[in-house]
């Protein structure tokens, strides 16, 4: 099939992409999640806003007032923002997830939510990521980019960061 016929809207609901810094609409944060799956019902959008709410979308700000998800999605922070990206990405449930450092702005408890959520998420994943941590438990592949070839090795993280180790020595 020839991807050049899929419309922007068809691929949301085969792909979903959380960039390395989360691009939103000017409108609300439940806009932005509408605008994740634009098929979205309100049944599927009000469990995002759920989903918004556990991940502290719904928090205090430094004004003291509650955030809401009618708050404008340019007004909020690094961490909501990224939030609010993942939370656009996983509400169609596509069968891809890519994934580009979506730790990054995100504290401890809220990158434990997101591992058990893609942990729970049932379809192909693609994480690219320095945060060792998080991908521990969470990986089953690994691949190395370097001398002008891609290698697969089937092993998590920190396996295959001990036999990279053990092989630098060896050369030495």
């Amino acid at each position: 099939e020839d991807v050049r016929s899929y419309t922007l809207d068809s691929l949301r609901q085969i792909i979903g992409v959380v960039p390395q810094k989360a691009s939103l609409v000017s409108g609300t944060i439940a806009e932005n999640l509408r605008w994740g799956d634009a098929a979205a019902d309100d049944a599927e959008l009000e469990h995002a806003c759920k989903i918004a709410q556990a991940w502290e979308f719904v928090s205090q700000t430094s004004r003291g007032l509650e955030t809401k998800v009618t708050q404008g999605g340019r007004s909020l922070s690094g961490g909501q923002r990224q939030r609010v990206g993942i939370a656009q990405a996983l509400l169609g449930a596509p069968p891809l997830l890519i994934l580009d450092e979506p730790t990054n702005h995100l504290d401890m408890k809220t990158k434990d939510i997101l591992k058990q959520a893609l942990l729970d998420f049932d379809g192909t994943l693609i994480v690219v990521s320095h945060d060792r941590d998080f991908l521990d438990g969470l990986v089953t592949k690994v691949y190395e980019f370097g001398n002008k070839k891609v290698t697969e090795h089937l092993e998590g993280i920190y396996e295959f960061l001990q036999r990279k180790k053990m092989e630098n020595l060896n050369e030495l």
